[in-house]
């Protein structure tokens, strides 16, 4: 086989639709792998799966599905055909692009901050999160800001640089064709991404539901990033860690997983516990790293109540139970009623808002280890709502 075989033949040669995104440097077609993989098939008409032509490889964000033109290949005409194809298309003599790595986490803290004071919060996003479940003092604190309009970009950055503060290799900043300092943007509001330490690592967008409407192949959230910009970066999927105030994370904490930076932080808030958002459920290897560099030893898993209508979440749990386990970290998946609310933070806030006639009560009434899972379980889950 090639080095690299032109992914992009291998995709033709199966009659893939393809369809150009970030000015032909990336395609995107219908996931084939969904339906198999426990979500709804890929019906948009542009498809989830984006294809990486630089890289010979492909993803797709919605139920995690990866791999390189081979995969691909083998997926729709069996192996002895797919080595057929992959060995009759040509290397890729496109665009390479040139990633820049993303600067220092001190760095980026500096002048993500920074940034961050140059924006406000709209009384409409402040009054979505607060439907959410956070007041404002927590709103303030977790500093989520709104996006500005494309055309406020460049005055901004601006004002950053002349405050000194470097935007080279910072996920999200980019120069556009003029040479000029902009940042990526949509309209939604800003949730800053942390690690232990509260340093700001990036950022999602939570996207407007109005916009959303109007874009068929647009996720609810986004990572803010400048992937595919010549001089920009990407942002990864960094781990965010939610804390309470004056919290810290020992090796006897009680650690709880979820997915999501702001269902994290929404959680963290109502248990007075450290969470962990990941980014998507797929991620189940970078979270139970994650957990490992925090030096606990054992860890509460707290995915949607729904899993059971969704397979791909529930081998995704599994998945990350086992990561977990060979880790040396007890791992506990636990589930609820999913009348009482789908996430671990639509739970919280019910109860905290009165949606249920239930008084005084307490999380072991209504959250139950997932003992399908795991079995051996020496972790007390029962704690009081704040």
């Amino acid at each position: 086989m090639n080095d690299l075989p032109d992914i992009l033949q291998v995709a033709s040669q199966l009659a893939l639709p393809l369809h150009p995104i970030q000015g032909g440097r990336q395609y995107t077609t219908p996931c084939w792998a969904c339906h198999s993989r426990g979500n709804k098939p890929d019906t948009n008409r542009k498809g989830h799966l984006t294809i990486r032509p630089d890289k010979g490889v492909f993803r797709c964000p919605r139920c995690g599905y990866s791999g390189n033109g081979y995969t691909m290949a083998r997926d729709f005409v069996g192996k002895e055909r797919a080595i057929q194809i992959v060995g009759s298309v040509g290397d890729y003599n496109g665009v390479k692009l040139q990633e820049l790595e993303p600067a220092g986490i001190e760095t980026r803290n500096v002048v993500y901050n920074a940034f961050l004071d140059k924006l406000v919060l709209s009384p409409r996003h402040r009054n979505d999160i607060n439907s959410r479940g956070l007041n404002d003092d927590i709103v303030d604190k977790n500093n989520y800001k709104t996006t500005p309009l494309w055309d406020s970009t460049g005055g901004i950055c601006s004002l950053l640089i002349k405050d000194g503060y470097p935007l080279e290799r910072i996920p999200g900043f980019f120069k556009n064709r003029e040479g000029k300092w902009v940042f990526m943007t949509l309209p939604g509001f800003l949730i800053p991404v942390r690690d232990q330490q509260q340093r700001i690592q990036g950022f999602q967008i939570r996207v407007d539901d109005k916009y959303l409407d109007m874009k068929e192949n647009l996720r609810k959230y986004i990572w803010f990033s400048s992937a595919g910009k010549k001089t920009g970066c990407s942002s990864g999927a960094p781990v965010h860690t939610a804390l309470p105030l004056d919290r810290k994370i020992t090796p006897e904490t009680k650690l709880w997983i979820t997915e999501g930076p702001l269902k994290a932080d929404i959680a963290s808030v109502y248990m007075g516990l450290p969470f962990l958002g990941v980014a998507g459920v797929s991620l189940y290897r970078q979270a139970a790293q994650e957990v490992k560099n925090l030096q606990v030893n054992k860890a509460v898993i707290a995915y949607d109540a729904d899993m059971h209508e969704n397979p791909h979440v529930k081998a995704a749990e599994k998945e990350l139970v086992k990561e977990l386990l060979s880790r040396g970290i007890k791992a506990v998946p636990v589930i609820w009623a999913d009348v009482l609310g789908k996430g671990i933070d639509d739970l919280l806030t019910n109860l905290i808002t009165q949606e249920f006639p239930l008084s005084k009560i307490t999380l072991e009434r209504l959250i139950t280890v997932n003992t399908g899972l795991q079995k051996e379980i020496n972790i007390d889950i029962s704690i009081k709502i704040r």
